[in-house]
């Protein structure tokens, strides 16, 4: 076996001498295209520079030993996430998201977030803090206010429940079970 020692130099791959490889500094390699310094090696990493980018061209990015979690792009202009080798989550070329299902399949009123699956219980999660609020708001694309049309609010402090219209509550919860309106 040979080796070729360049002592921390650039290997130059071209005529005008502005695509390179370089070892610079001790465990470290650098590409550079057209004079950029595009991607850096360092151990088990490739860091990808600002202003790069990794053009999978429609296949898979293998992010695991076995080869059953990836990113795939393919010609549907569709992102699917799959882990475990099962498809998980799919972002669709109208920016619809589906976590377990496909947006596609759901009616046009209700298909921008579809969350779910074919068995077992699903649920979405709102974590707010001991002493803040968790909120679900619904406002037209009209409505430039902080104040939303329409709204499903949960005071942690005071373990209490809002149905809100408007910005006034139309309904509210509390934590003896009493419900005023």
């Amino acid at each position: 076996s040979s080796t070729v020692d360049v002592q921390g130099n650039e290997i130059i791959l071209d005529d005008d001498g502005d695509t390179s490889i370089t070892a610079d500094t001790d465990d470290e390699i650098h590409v550079k295209i057209g004079g950029a310094d595009d991607f850096k090696f360092k151990a088990n990493t490739l860091e990808v520079q600002t202003g790069s980018n990794i053009d999978m061209n429609g296949t898979e990015l293998i992010l695991d030993a076995d080869a059953d979690t990836s990113i795939h792009a393919d010609t549907d202009d569709q992102i699917d996430f799959k882990t475990g080798g099962t498809d998980r989550m799919r972002i669709d070329s109208s920016g619809r998201v589906g976590i377990g299902l496909n947006p596609a399949d759901y009616t046009e009123h209700s298909d921008d977030l579809v969350i779910g699956g074919s068995s077992g219980n699903k649920g979405i999660a709102i974590i707010g803090g001991d002493s803040g609020y968790s909120n679900i708001s619904l406002n037209r694309s009209s409505n430039t206010s902080t104040t939303p049309n329409g709204a499903v609010e949960y005071n942690h402090t005071d373990n209490q429940m809002y149905i809100k219209t408007n910005g006034s509550t139309f309904l509210q919860a509390n934590s003896d079970g009493s419900v005023l309106k």
